[in-house]
């Protein structure tokens, strides 16, 4: 009955963040797939699905903001005001690891433009389904948001902007021998702008995005704190967030009433990376790698003849320590970047600008972990301000 009670107060949370454990951020991202971590490899290959658990993270709304659209396709960024929660719940036969968030905001002076007020709402998630059938593992991804804003002037004329994105995926992951793991995701994506002017259908949009990936892992050590480890990965974006993070948006070209199919989104990308685990003591140890993240966009527009295309190409040197005293675990993540970015956009209707920009930054992060006992795990986790409390998150996870 405990159990359950927990289980149902996971559910309705709210999330914000999915694939990476609060331990792997610690450590540093980069090493996602590379250091060994069950909620993350899980995320990457659900047959991996053999343990019972229940986990929920809280992450502070202030580290993250999200993007309004405003009229004529402009832009604001405004804070999160949702309380985002992440849950993850396996049995050796199902599980659910999920992100659900909706946030609301009203306005009563939104723009220059003659608003006297707005209200926004949105809903996102992002989940994977798995259940397990005697040694296959099926799979389902979904991953999509709504969102609605609505504009109102001093004589009650209003203007209506709802996007709905949605897209699903399967995935089908097997073991090469006992170092390789294969794994193939496919997906099909759905996106929809409705836009209306005093209730009538002024403006509508659709895309669909047929997608895949398919990657490599290697690892040539079950032990945690000595491996190592490399991936490789190619396909084109597989995510929501992959997509509205490209140079170019695939939506900002279509004209009213237009319907298109974009496979890919008109994009390659190509990852991969390497790392190796150098033991401290019998749980200890530091994890040095190497990785890089590839992405090259076709994009149009309608008053060039040309087509535009961007690169980004970013090299990462990730170092990761992880050092445990008794019940505690302390981790410290750190990497140097290095990040080319070339990026074609247009000026006239004959003239093309292409603008290269060369970037060179580090960061940091750190965690904390504490397991009282076999069952109970506490992890915190902050890559910004130590000193503030409210920029740190936490994970509390039971293994039963």
């Amino acid at each position: 009955m405990n159990r359950l009670l927990i289980i149902l107060l996971v559910i309705i949370c709210f999330a914000h963040a999915i694939e990476f454990s609060q331990r792997i951020q610690a450590l540093g991202t980069d090493f996602a797939y590379l250091i060994p971590d069950y909620e993350t490899d899980l995320y990457r290959n659900p047959q991996l699905l053999d343990r019972g658990l229940t986990g929920i993270t809280y992450e502070p709304s202030n580290l993250y903001q999200y993007r309004v659209p405003l009229i004529y396709d402009r832009y604001i960024y405004i804070p999160n005001p949702c309380i985002p929660f992440t849950l993850i719940l396996s049995s050796k036969r199902f599980g659910i690891y999920g992100k659900y968030w909706p946030s609301y905001s009203y306005d009563l002076s939104p723009s220059s433009y003659g608003w006297e007020s707005s209200t926004s709402s949105s809903f996102r998630f992002q989940d994977l389904w798995m259940l397990k059938i005697k040694n296959l593992v099926l799979n389902i991804y979904n991953d999509g948001y709504f969102s609605k804003y609505e504009y109102l002037n001093s004589n009650n004329s209003n203007s209506l902007d709802k996007r709905f994105s949605y897209l699903f995926k399967i995935q089908y992951a097997f073991n090469i021998g006992k170092l390789y793991d294969l794994d193939i995701k496919v997906g099909a994506g759905f996106y929809e702008r409705i836009t209306q002017m005093d209730y009538y259908d002024t403006y509508n949009q659709q895309i669909k995005i047929p997608t895949a990936r398919i990657s490599l892992f290697y690892r040539n050590s079950p032990f945690a704190n000595k491996f190592t480890s490399w991936y490789i990965s190619l396909g084109g974006p597989i995510s929501t967030t992959e997509i509205d993070s490209l140079p170019h948006s695939i939506y900002s070209n279509l004209s009213e009433n237009e319907h298109e199919t974009i496979f890919f989104a008109n994009t390659f990308m190509s990852k991969c990376g390497w790392a190796r685990g150098l033991p401290i003591n019998d749980k200890s140890f530091v994890a040095i790698g190497i990785s890089e993240n590839f992405t090259y966009q076709k994009a149009n527009e309608e008053s060039v003849a040309n087509d535009l295309q961007a690169i980004n190409n970013e090299i990462s040197l990730p170092v990761g320590i992880e050092y445990n005293i008794k019940q505690i675990s302390i981790r410290l993540g750190a990497k140097f970047n290095y990040v080319v970015e070339s990026i074609q956009e247009w000026q006239t209707d004959t003239l093309v600008n292409e603008e290269i920009n060369h970037i060179v930054n580090y960061n940091y992060s750190f965690g904390i972990g504490w397991q009282p006992n076999e069952h109970f795990v506490i992890d915190l986790y902050n890559n910004s301000d130590l000193a503030d409390l409210r920029n740190w998150s936490i994970y509390l996870k039971y293994i039963f």
